[in-house]
């Protein structure tokens, strides 16, 4: 990587890594579904169990959740309910940008998927009214996320053109990098 696309790179980065920080600075998790719920997913539980799998997940903000959680359980960000899914999303969001220079970001093709409407089959109309419950500037963050995607990553830029296309890029949100 040339110095002056080194340097683009880090500040636009920085820029996404900011955004998405503060705008959902203040969410919280409430009632929503844990990563731990959202894990039994598809397995046989009871409620007790379900509802035991909560304590398992104690972080009252987003950007408490660690690492290894967050990779151990990418597959259950696809199962929590719309409150789960935006208090997970920075986290997500971030854990992807801070592994970007590893060589491959963590959990990118997972998240993008997860940001890309679906309009055929059982998920038609869910994912947008997900989007749809999220604020202004957390839609833009999303978006300057999907941008730095589409800007810096070969592989997954198709997918991340594609959520901007169908839903990200009609709201609006004046994404510039």
């Amino acid at each position: 990587m040339n110095e002056n696309l080194s340097v683009s790179w880090l500040a636009a980065k920085d820029k996404v890594l900011q955004e998405v920080t503060h705008a959902f600075a203040n969410v919280t998790l409430e009632n929503g579904m844990s990563l731990s719920q959202a894990d039994l997913e598809g397995a046989y539980w009871s409620d007790s169990e379900f509802l035991r799998a909560r304590e398992f997940d104690a972080e009252l903000e987003w950007g408490d959740v660690q690492k290894a959680k967050l990779e151990s359980m990418a597959s259950a960000f696809s199962f929590l309910d719309d409150e789960g899914w935006r208090f997970y999303l920075p986290a997500y969001l971030t854990l992807c940008l801070k592994s970007w220079d590893s060589g491959y970001p963590v959990e990118v093709d997972r998240l993008v998927s997860n940001l890309t409407p679906v309009f055929e089959g059982a998920l038609i109309g869910d994912r947008i009214r997900r989007f749809d419950k999220l604020t202004h500037d957390q839609h833009k963050a999303v978006a300057s996320f999907l941008t730095f995607v589409v800007q810096y990553s070969e592989e997954f830029c198709r997918e991340a053109q594609l959520a901007i296309d169908t839903y990200w890029g009609l709201k609006k949100v004046n994404v510039a990098h």
